[in-house]
């Protein structure tokens, strides 16, 4: 919605009258079916840091606050955010809820739980008919985007890697490496064959996934980040000698021969070690025990039950 239709100047009374007579809170069955929704999720879900957007007098972050370790409630209104901050509840638990002026546009700005992996859930109630919607989406998937919480370095290495593989390697992808590239998720199966193979129905196929882009599918019972699947970590020297045998780097190498030998162009994944080496050169001091590894792969598995045809 174009902001000079958005209806945010509210008076100090006005959002007082509004957290009064329109402020209420929804019934207990419609809060359980967020919660469960969260629960249900592909990987044990966590429940650290909820997002309330256009949070008006802060009911919604107010009534469930008790499942998360920390509800935060945004609102481009700062009268909304006055009256939500005048709320006994608020003054009662400040360190656990907050409030915050903010455009729906722009949480990502915000930085909530960045350390912790990002906001685990956002809501929005009564609020979405403001929105740019477009513009939202992409700013709470920036909000959600998933990080390892374990990992302080996460963001720094992923970058580097997503710039070999995406940017450099990507131009000397085949088909058949663009299909490990995404974790099989475009795989021909059976049922999907021009001409389908009967033996394998879909109803009997599973498909697991398990880190996905670096992030620990397990959780811990307090909703940390549990271990990685693969869970030795690997030098970037390891991880150079394991992209050493990889048929995009042999073809980007071929492709780049000439400018390798007179020393124009620094080899893909010399560079790309070198990257990460100076990330992790300061790791010790951030906790970690061997300072120079790399945690975590990512690893996907389909299961497929042949049935009998007549």
């Amino acid at each position: 919605m174009p902001e000079q239709n958005r209806f945010i100047r509210f008076t100090a009374e006005e959002a007082k009258a509004y957290a009064t007579g329109r402020g209420f809170s929804y019934p207990p069955e419609i809060y359980n079916a967020v919660l469960d929704y969260h629960r249900s999720g592909p990987s044990s879900p966590s429940f650290n840091y909820l997002l309330d957007v256009g949070c008006g007098p802060g009911k919604v972050a107010f009534d469930l606050s008790s499942a998360f370790a920390h509800a935060v409630g945004a609102d481009p209104s700062v009268q909304m955010i006055e009256a939500a901050k005048a709320d006994p509840r608020y003054v009662e638990d400040n360190e656990k809820i907050d409030f915050v002026v903010c455009r729906a546009e722009e949480i990502e700005g915000l930085g909530l739980g960045e350390e912790e992996g990002g906001v685990d859930v956002i809501t929005v109630a009564m609020a979405a008919h403001w929105f740019d919607m477009p513009a939202f989406y992409a700013s709470a998937a920036k909000a959600l985007e998933p990080g390892d919480p374990s990992d302080p370095d996460y963001k720094e290495l992923q970058t580097i890697l997503s710039h070999l593989e995406d940017d450099i390697l990507m131009p000397y992808a085949t088909a058949g490496t663009l299909l490990t590239r995404d974790a099989y998720k475009n795989l021909p199966l059976p049922w999907t064959l021009d001409e389908p193979c009967p033996h394998f129905p879909q109803s009997s196929f599973v498909r697991r996934d398990w880190d996905l882009d670096g992030v620990p599918s397990a959780r811990l019972e307090d909703g940390s980040p549990g271990p990685f699947v693969y869970d030795k970590e690997v030098t970037p020297r390891q991880l150079a000698a394991a992209f050493n045998g990889s048929s995009l780097v042999i073809r980007w190498r071929e492709a780049n021969r000439e400018a390798l030998e007179k020393g124009e162009v620094e080899d893909c994944i010399e560079a790309a070690i070198k990257g990460l080496e100076k990330v992790l050169q300061n790791r010790e001091s951030k906790g970690f025990k061997d300072g120079h590894g790399l945690p975590g792969r990512s690893c996907d598995l389909d299961l497929q039950e042949k049935a009998e045809v007549e």
